[in-house]
């Protein structure tokens, strides 16, 4: 399941395609032997599809800040503080999502944020345990049964399923509210019934989540770089 629609690949042809990153630069992949005049003019052919996807991403929502971060939909405020707990970590109070170093090894400077690595780990650890169990449910209820779960990041999916019946679902999912994340994990636990995305896929996918379409939308508009 991509979570990247500014790319545009099929109608170019030569093994040529375009695509926006999430800043919206245009990158252009190509094979070494094609002239440069080529690639210019496949861009101003498609400049309208460059312009309209570069207005799309301007409204898309960040998910993550230099200060705030969105987790399971929520905005929270990062600070670092002593919170006199025993040991450190993350924790949430009110509107704020506080890190508090272990006790004694960090002087706290004012505005001080989280760690980078110390935040993606928390928020991997929460994908986790809601997606793991969550999955299950979801199969349960839905009569159907996956092999195994394996957690990534990616810039590109935010799950996928294989042959074998393997899930694959991105952490950063937790960004989202439950509904949403409950769509991801039914589109892809649809996919063992049907490993495209037939009339009879999305049939099956309406019939556990009704508002699926609009929880599309919500990832289509989500910034995660």
């Amino acid at each position: 399941m991509a979570n990247n629609p500014y790319q545009r690949r099929n109608k170019l042809g030569f093994g040529i395609s375009l695509k926006l990153n999430h800043q919206g630069q245009l990158i252009v992949a190509a094979p070494k032997l094609i002239p440069r005049f080529i690639l210019d003019q496949l861009v101003d052919q498609h400049q309208s599809w460059i312009d309209k996807q570069k207005k799309r991403l301007k409204k898309q929502q960040p998910m993550l800040g230099k200060n705030f971060v969105y987790l399971f939909g929520k905005r929270y405020q990062l600070r670092v503080a002593d919170l006199h707990q025993a040991v450190g970590g993350f924790f949430i109070i009110d509107d704020e999502l506080v890190y508090q170093p272990p006790s004694g090894l960090t002087i706290i400077k004012k505005n001080q944020l989280p760690p980078k690595l110390k935040l993606e780990k928390f928020l991997k650890n929460s994908a986790i345990n809601y997606l793991a169990p969550r999955t299950h449910q979801l199969a349960e209820k839905m009569n159907l049964k996956f092999s195994r779960i394996v957690f990534k990041q990616q810039k590109t999916r935010w799950g996928s399923c294989s042959s074998q019946k393997n899930l694959n679902f991105n952490w950063r999912l937790v960004h989202f509210p439950p509904p949403v994340i409950d769509y991801v994990i039914i589109h892809e636990l649809a996919h063992l019934v049907h490993l495209n995305h037939s009339a009879r896929f999305w049939a099956l996918v309406a019939k556990f989540d009704g508002k699926y379409k609009q929880h599309k939308k919500i990832l289509r508009q989500a910034a995660l770089d």
